[in-house]
């Protein structure tokens, strides 16, 4: 199947299901539902939306052509990655942000989580220091807009990698980018955790916001991937 039959395969579920919650990105995104233990143990309530290679630019055009039924109240974004190589980390970070904003404004009862990229490559590298840019980016803005959008920010925790700045092996395949088993249910815990403690956590940002490195301003965000976007 190419995207666009995945995209209506999407709408599909979307129409028949009653679930109220959706994971929406890219390989990252869809690889939660590869085995049973996150699929139906941890994410039962959860339809995936997850489309292999999919870009910011793919994901805001998707989101802007789907309309969400009214039994959907959480959404849990992932996807990022994929642009890694082609665009800078403020186009990236306010693509992600973008395509949260499309989902809320249209669907103003509908929370979002973005959930921020994961490191990869086995060490430290170029595209490890893009990614962490990217998630303070992501994680100031969030900060800032919180309280009038219902957007919030999962930051992976630190022990995906060593204090070494290697990859615990364990969590990921051997492409040093997709997740393991062991990663997925890592991964689809710290979303169960999130979205059950929402409320009880979004104060911690206060103090994080105060150590990120990315300095966000306001002429920062502008929100440059709306351009050109499309399915392909």
């Amino acid at each position: 199947r190419n995207k666009i039959d995945d995209f209506n395969y999407h709408l599909e579920l979307l129409k028949d299901s009653r679930k109220s919650r959706i994971i929406i990105g890219d390989s990252i995104a869809a690889g939660l539902f590869r085995y049973e233990s996150t699929k139906s143990q941890l994410l039962p309530s959860f339809l995936n939306f997850g489309i292999g290679g999919d870009k910011t630019e793919n994901v805001i055009w998707r989101v802007e052509n789907m309309e969400m039924p009214a039994n959907i109240k959480e959404i849990v974004l992932q996807f990022g990655t994929n642009n890694l190589e082609r665009n800078g980390f403020k186009d990236i970070a306010n693509g992600i942000i973008c395509a949260a904003l499309v989902i809320v404004l249209r669907n103003p009862f509908i929370k979002v989580l973005i959930t921020g990229i994961f490191p990869r490559n086995e060490s430290r590298s170029f595209f490890r220091e893009k990614i962490e840019s990217i998630n303070n980016y992501v994680k100031c803005v969030c900060l800032e807009i919180y309280g009038k959008v219902h957007i919030d920010f999962l930051d992976p925790e630190t022990d995906w990698t060593h204090k070494n700045g290697m990859l615990v092996k364990e969590l990921f395949w051997k492409d040093q980018l997709h997740l393991s088993e062991r990663g997925n249910l890592k991964f689809a815990n710290s979303i169960i955790n999130k979205i059950t403690t929402q409320t009880k956590v979004l104060p911690r940002y206060k103090v994080v916001a105060d150590d990120v490195k990315s300095n966000v301003t306001k002429s920062d965000i502008n929100f440059p991937c709306i351009v050109n976007r499309s399915v392909s």
